[in-house]
């Protein structure tokens, strides 16, 4: 974005530009831009027949045709020119004057003296290049209040924030509370993934005649048949029965002659075993189940923890302690979560700094939209209050 000097530097210009195609006539000006377009494309376009024409010395005659075509079609189109600058003129849209000078680029443009013609022409070349200025900076303008405008909208969120930070409160106690809850979980987990661990080392047919397990995890009764199926193969192969859940499964892929060392009788090891491969495949994946899951409305699931799992007494007790008001706690936290959050996104900054910071932006805005009386110089009177005020609002931040 450009500075304040720089703008008025820019809007100044282009109120010139303004006021020059304000004085060729507004209401004349595109239709003078739109017929010298079209001259000036049938001047370059005999200029570069003339020049095709100086290069062939000798040329084939089919080129020499080709040429010569394309000279008549732009002479005709010399005429048309002329016809059109006829209507522009019946029809108010370009003054007489205005008319006679195209005429006069036209008539030199017949006589094959194009010097000339491009010399006449130079009255529009201004126009052209005024009016590629002037579409230039317009272009330019509206890219400028497009970035102040964005600028304006981003203070104005920005300052949105400082008023909604402070309109906020939070309980300090539930926020407390919450966070007990959370590290009481965390720590149970911890203490739950510790235990699945020391689970991972059990032999597997102790582990499948764990109550708790057993009533949480296969509770069916297909499931169960299954289990007592899988318990008599072990009492005929108690060897096997140490083997744990991971290591069961890694002999379901082992071949026969290894696994023939183990169990002579191979068939039954598939059929008993092989066969119920998703039983020890949940045993080996507890810690990734819901299986002993911390939560304090399950009583049974708390008590197991404070009994069986080392050091989960007390975080049992706090959790059960905290959960009547855990919602209620949780959407305290979540809104302390929301204003940390802002305020992070306003580290930096300050609410007096953007106030004078969007007035700055809302003052361009105008100047980019002022008229010419606005950017008049000011009178030395002016000045001074001006410097005046600047200094005093420094010194008031």
């Amino acid at each position: 974005m450009m500075g304040r000097e720089e703008l008025a530097d820019f809007k100044r210009k282009h109120l010139e530009m303004e006021r020059e195609i304000g004085e060729i006539g507004t209401g004349q000006f595109s239709s003078i831009i739109r017929l010298a377009m079209a001259l000036n494309e049938l001047m370059e376009g005999i200029e570069e027949v003339q020049e095709q024409e100086k290069k062939l010395r000798d040329p084939h005659v089919n080129e020499r045709i080709r040429i010569m075509k394309k000279g008549i079609k732009l002479g005709k189109n010399v005429k048309y020119f002329e016809d059109n600058v006829v209507i522009e003129f019946s029809q108010g849209n370009i003054q007489e004057k205005t008319g006679k000078k195209f005429v006069e680029v036209t008539k030199a443009i017949r006589k094959s003296k194009m010097p000339v013609a491009r010399k006449d022409f130079g009255h529009f070349q201004e126009m052209l290049d005024l009016h590629k200025a002037y579409e230039e900076s317009m272009e330019k303008m509206k890219n400028e209040e497009r970035a102040l405008r964005k600028e304006m909208h981003q203070t104005e969120s920005m300052l949105a924030g400082f008023a909604w930070l402070e309109q906020q409160s939070v309980d300090p106690e539930k926020v407390r509370r919450c966070q007990e809850w959370q590290e009481s979980t965390a720590k149970l987990e911890t203490l739950r993934q510790e235990y699945f661990t020391s689970l991972s080392l059990v032999p597997a047919s102790e582990l499948l005649g764990n109550e708790v397990l057993a009533e949480s995890q296969f509770n069916e009764p297909w499931q169960k048949e299954k289990i007592k199926e899988i318990q008599e193969f072990f009492s005929k192969y108690p060897e096997l029965g140490k083997y744990t859940a991971s290591q069961i499964c890694g002999l379901l892929s082992a071949s026969e002659k290894k696994l023939s060392h183990l169990c002579p009788e191979t068939s039954k090891f598939r059929g008993s075993i092989g066969e119920n491969k998703q039983i020890f495949e949940a045993l080996h994946s507890l810690g990734r189940t819901s299986f002993l899951e911390a939560n304090p409305e399950d009583g049974a699931t708390m008590d197991f923890y404070a009994k069986n799992i080392p050091g989960a007494g007390p975080l049992v007790e706090k959790l059960v302690e905290l959960a009547p008001k855990k919602q209620e706690c949780g959407a305290e936290c979540q809104k302390q979560k929301e204003i940390d959050e802002k305020k992070k996104d306003l580290e930096g900054t300050s609410k007096e700094k953007l106030e004078a910071h969007l007035e700055e932006t809302k003052s361009l805005l105008e100047l980019l939209s002022a008229g010419p009386d606005a950017l008049q110089p000011e009178k030395e009177e002016e000045k001074g209050e001006s410097l005046f005020s600047r200094v005093a609002s420094f010194f008031r931040k």
